[in-house]
């Protein structure tokens, strides 16, 4: 499922992307947020590099979390970055200052007999959810985190390094939209995997915000603000659908078929 296909693919049946649902939705939603991407991307003359190395960025600081986390477990990729790529995007930077929270994770993460989907480990990373409602996502790692089972996003600063960057914290009003996918992540997960007695429900939402520079920003969701944001997500998949003029999980279409309407 490649990141730049629409829809996530499985038995046979196609289920609208979160992020594509989110993305298709948001000038009608949040048309003042849309507005000022725009504004931006058509007045900043570097602003396609800046995108660019922003999601080359946060898949090195992915892979280093991972690493950490999983040890011995985790898959290397067979396009490993080297280590001069690693260093123009200063990742030992945020990796320096991560260790301490990712530290906590792992303390608080292992098997766990208490619900049979995580004897292995309680550390669910990159597992993709499959709602019966129609979509689909990746949450980056859901895990116990002071006491609860906790979705995380992972969020990356550019590095203080670039040209024109300040220290400077960025506000949380930024990831309105990452508090609406979270929150998807958790609808999902509550909805498939919870009530069968296997994984617990997720009650709590963490955006984390890295810098190379100072700590992390660690912004925690509670279950009322995963409920509110979920709402939110619900009227923009309904309102996705309607765009697409399709109800979800659909049938795939073979190559060169029509779909029918």
């Amino acid at each position: 499922m490649p990141g730049e296909h629409r829809f996530y693919e499985k038995d046979g049946l196609e289920y609208a992307r979160i992020s594509t649902i989110l993305g298709e939705t948001m000038p009608l939603f949040h048309p003042d947020k849309h507005k000022g991407l725009t504004w931006w991307q058509s007045n900043e003359p570097d602003a396609q590099e800046i995108l660019s190395r922003g999601q080359r960025r946060g898949t090195l600081v992915h892979a280093e979390v991972e690493m950490f986390l999983l040890g011995d477990q985790y898959v290397h990729s067979d396009e490993a970055p080297s280590v001069e790529e690693l260093m123009s995007y200063n990742i030992p930077g945020y990796v320096n200052y991560l260790i301490p929270l990712l530290e906590e994770v792992k303390a608080q993460n292992g098997p766990d007999s208490l619900w049979p989907g995580l004897e292995q480990s309680s550390l669910m990373i990159e597992q993709p959810i499959y709602c019966r409602h129609g979509f689909a996502g990746t949450p980056d790692m859901r895990c116990w985190f002071e006491g609860k089972y906790t979705t995380f996003d992972w969020k990356s600063a550019r590095s203080h390094l670039e040209k024109g960057v300040q220290k400077k914290p960025r506000p949380i009003s930024r990831y309105s939209e990452a508090k609406v996918q979270l929150s998807s992540y958790a609808l999902g997960h509550n909805i498939e995997l919870a009530p069968g007695g296997d994984f617990p429900p997720v009650e709590q939402a963490a955006i984390c915000i890295c810098y190379d520079w100072c700590e992390p920003f660690l912004h925690l969701m509670s279950i009322e603000d995963i409920r509110e944001a979920a709402d939110e997500f619900i009227e923009r998949f309904g309102v996705y659908k309607e765009l697409e003029n399709s109800v979800f999980p659909r049938p795939m279409v073979q190559s060169g078929e029509q779909r029918a309407t």
